[in-house]
């Protein structure tokens, strides 16, 4: 287990961390999972044919055969828990965490993941021959846990935790609905198992199993149920640290070793806007999508002064076309682009950082539109922002006719 995470899972571990961020960590060690709860199915699988080959409930008929089974399953657990652990440290170090702690919802999730695991395996070793039961369950609890994510409906695979190693970036946590769906099924596998081990099989036996495993799998299927592919919310704004005042900077605190740069980026930035004309708000936030008052400024984990000032940039823009563009006509389209260059090139951003990220037609007309006078500059933005919030004004695109226009010639 320890070779196999360590070395074969190594780049799909580390493929999507999100750096300094221990969620992100946490969520990005989830890839593992599939293959833990595999070797814990197999190996529960091997101890079950044992348990019976040995006809340990003979040996030992006063103890209930759970409390003989206990010692068994135990270390199968610990291997589970070993290889999730060994999983969380390659994950934890390619991001470069630092102290802290994994997120609690997605570690209960791998620990009751790894027990339904374990007691089914033990259970099929009971049952069937040992040739068929390790590599059938070894397969079975590898198919469950990881096809789910590649068919529909998309929210089956919230049931076996198979969209978490996605999770997450700075601004985003788990939905408790996703996690809960996994907790309820695997919680119902893990308990109906326990109760046939502990008991004879008995129609009450058999009745109470199935009602338990009815119970969980109906109440991950009822968290789970619309959930989007990726269950993911914003995070809380409570979490920002804030600092300073016109403009009040609100970063996450795994930017605190950046906090410097990047507020000396925003400000600059927010003063070469304002020199144009533009309303500077008195927050800049990296949780979206802000209030009225706020500027979202990107939430990049690892930003560089130019990003940070591209983020102040695209701040002034709207995060979503408006509602009205997804049944008719949005004339507005047409100018984001060269809207996007205009504020990056007035907050500092230089020409060449915008090639790999405009069309050079974007990128030409907002260069012709800064070498207008101020006033005109504004009036164009103005009108093309307008634009790009609504689905009935016309958006201005020949830069040298916009002072020669009167303001309602872009409606």
């Amino acid at each position: 287990m320890a070779v196999f995470v360590m070395f074969l899972l190594q780049e799909s571990l580390t493929a999507n961390t999100t750096h300094g961020y221990w969620t992100g960590a946490t969520g990005a060690a989830s890839y593992a999972l599939t293959f833990v709860v595999s070797a814990c199915a197999g190996t529960g699988a091997w101890e079950g044919s044992r348990f019976s080959r040995g006809h340990v409930t003979h040996w030992a008929p006063a103890r209930n055969p759970l409390s003989v089974a206990l010692p068994i399953l135990t270390p199968i657990a610990l291997l589970g828990i070993l290889g999730m652990g060994l999983a969380l440290t390659v994950s934890a170090w390619s991001a470069d965490t630092g102290w802290g702690a994994p997120h609690p919802g997605i570690t209960i999730m791998w620990l009751v993941m790894i027990g339904a695991a374990t007691v089914t395996g033990f259970l099929a070793g009971r049952v069937i021959p040992p040739f068929i039961a390790v590599p059938l369950s070894l397969l079975s609890a590898f198919c469950i846990t990881a096809y789910p994510a590649s068919i529909e409906p998309l929210w089956i695979r919230h049931l076996v935790g198979g969209a978490m190693f996605d999770c997450c970036a700075l601004d985003q946590t788990p939905d408790w609905r996703g996690l809960d769906s996994t907790i309820a099924t695997a919680l119902g596998v893990t308990l109906a198992g326990l109760v046939l081990i502990s008991y004879s099989v008995k129609v009450r036996t058999a009745l109470l199993a199935f009602t338990l495993l009815v119970g969980g799998l109906g109440t991950g299927v009822w968290l789970a149920h619309n959930l989007p592919a990726q269950p993911y919310v914003e995070r809380s704004s409570n979490d920002l640290v804030c600092s300073g005042e016109s403009p009040r900077v609100c970063l996450w605190p795994e930017l605190a070793s950046r906090s410097a740069m990047i507020r000396q980026a925003a400000i600059a930035a927010s003063l070469r806007l304002r020199a144009a004309g533009l309303v500077i708000p008195d927050t800049f936030t990296m949780a979206g999508p802000p209030p009225e008052n706020q500027l979202l400024i990107g939430t990049g984990a690892q930003p560089t002064p130019d990003e940070v000032t591209s983020g102040v940039a695209g701040g002034f823009l709207p995060l979503a076309p408006p509602a009205c563009a997804q049944s008719g006509p949005y004339p507005g389209a047409e100018a984001y682009g060269s809207v996007a260059a205009w504020l990056a090139l007035t907050a500092g951003v230089k020409p060449a950082e915008l090639t790999n990220r405009y069309a050079p037609r974007d990128i030409a007309m907002a260069q012709d539109v800064i070498h207008q006078p101020r006033s005109a500059q504004l009036n164009w933005y103005n009108r093309n922002s307008q634009a790009l919030r609504d689905c009935t004004s016309k958006p201005v695109l020949p830069p040298k006719t916009v002072e020669d226009r009167s303001p309602g010639a872009a409606q």
